[in-house]
């Protein structure tokens, strides 16, 4: 099995934070020695966990991948409390989720820069001081964040458990090995071993509100009326390197309208309203275009009642997966698609063009973009098919 101590790219952020871990981790040392009192020795996990915290500052799709820890939490451990500790974006994903007792929003102002640093100060003290007043047993940080493990620190958790990944470990009572080969949600669902629960099969989870759903069968029936199958297309995705050639989605639109007598739907979200209208443009046929239009929830709900997803590498979908709805993935070389690919296997086709230089971890992409101009329209019209 492979471990990584850091996951940094630049070779200065490694040695800068190799630094100060080797300190923290020789000063935790030689307090332990000069100091042999219970204050400073490496806890123990409480006899008695009544409430435990996990924190997830993140992106919607980690969120979602990470929904087999709550379930897996209080199926082994049903007396105990289980709080959440969330960005705003990721409400929707577990609002309605009856495995967390108790859910905590703080907006990370470190997580998305200046945007999210307006009154920063007062909403970190605030959150800080609300969370101390729980007086959590266990502290589990998901992502591997220095500033999630500060955090736990912060708000006096007894025993915390995490990866070093990005440093801080030495903070941590249970710092883990961190295996970059391993799937996300089985990276997550790691941080429960040193608790001794039973890991069974994971499978995602998002509950869909009743408001929304009623919504979204309502919006489906009528829809429903003019064509025999509803196709969404889920065009954006958080960084360029991901993207499809708008011409492809055009005709891979018009064909399933044809072939399926089917209606289709655009999803994204206000970042991707420009490719909508040039996807809209090339089409022969009329699509329902919903980007920037419906709320995450909606979204959710309207992603359930399809009889299919076509996207790319984003958190919609890990979302067809959560609802059961059947995917075709359009990955790129970005990142390694073992960790980040759909957690799923029935329903579900990924397409990925094997490429020498990938995984890249280039956001923005390269000049010949080959690893998402070689998926051809072909190819995800035969996925299609074999799944409708």
């Amino acid at each position: 099995m492979v471990h990584k101590k850091y996951i940094f790219t630049r070779r200065r952020n490694f040695i800068i934070v190799g630094l100060i871990d080797l300190l923290g981790f020789g000063l935790k040392k030689t307090i332990n020695i000069m100091f042999p009192n219970e204050k400073f020795q490496n806890k123990s996990i409480p006899v008695k966990t009544k409430k435990i915290l996990v924190i997830r500052l993140d992106h919607i799709g980690d969120i979602v991948l990470s929904t087999p820890v709550f379930k897996c939490i209080k199926e082994n451990c049903p007396q105990t409390l289980l709080s959440v500790l969330i960005a705003p974006w990721s409400l929707p994903i577990v609002q309605h989720n009856s495995y967390i007792d108790k859910l905590f929003v703080f907006r990370p102002f470190w997580f998305y820069g200046r945007e999210t640093q307006k009154n920063c100060g007062k909403s970190l003290v605030s959150i800080i001081k609300r969370l101390r007043m729980e007086k959590f047993d266990v502290g589990l940080d998901l992502r591997g964040s220095l500033f999630h493990i500060l955090l736990l620190k912060l708000i006096g958790v007894k025993f915390t458990i995490g990866y070093g990944i990005a440093g801080g470990g030495f903070f941590l009572d249970s710092e883990l090995p961190y295996n970059p080969q391993l799937h996300e949600v089985l990276h997550d669902l790691e941080t429960l071993r040193p608790l001794g629960v039973k890991i069974k099969e994971p499978e995602l989870f998002i509950p869909v509100g009743e408001e929304e759903k009623l919504w979204a069968n309502k919006f489906v029936k009528r829809i429903h009326k003019s064509c025999e199958k509803i196709i969404a297309l889920h065009i954006g995705t958080g960084a360029p390197s991901r993207k499809w050639i708008n011409e492809r989605w055009a005709r891979v639109a018009d064909t399933l309208t044809g072939e399926f007598r089917a209606k289709i739907l655009l999803l994204g979200g206000s970042n991707d309203v420009e490719d909508a209208i040039s996807v809209i443009s090339k089409m022969k046929s009329k699509p329902i275009n919903l980007v920037a239009r419906t709320s995450l929830a909606q979204m959710i709900a309207l992603v359930k009642e399809c009889n299919l997803l076509i996207g790319l590498e984003s958190a919609s979908v890990h979302i067809a997966c959560a609802v059961g709805t059947p995917l075709v993935a359009l990955y790129g070389g970005m990142r390694d698609s073992k960790k980040w690919r759909p957690w799923c296997e029935e329903k579900c086709i990924v397409l990925q063009i094997s490429i020498h230089c990938a995984p890249c971890g280039l956001k923005n992409g390269c000049k010949s973009m080959e690893c998402m101009h070689m998926i051809r329209e072909e190819d995800v019209l035969e996925s299609c098919r074999k799944l409708l």
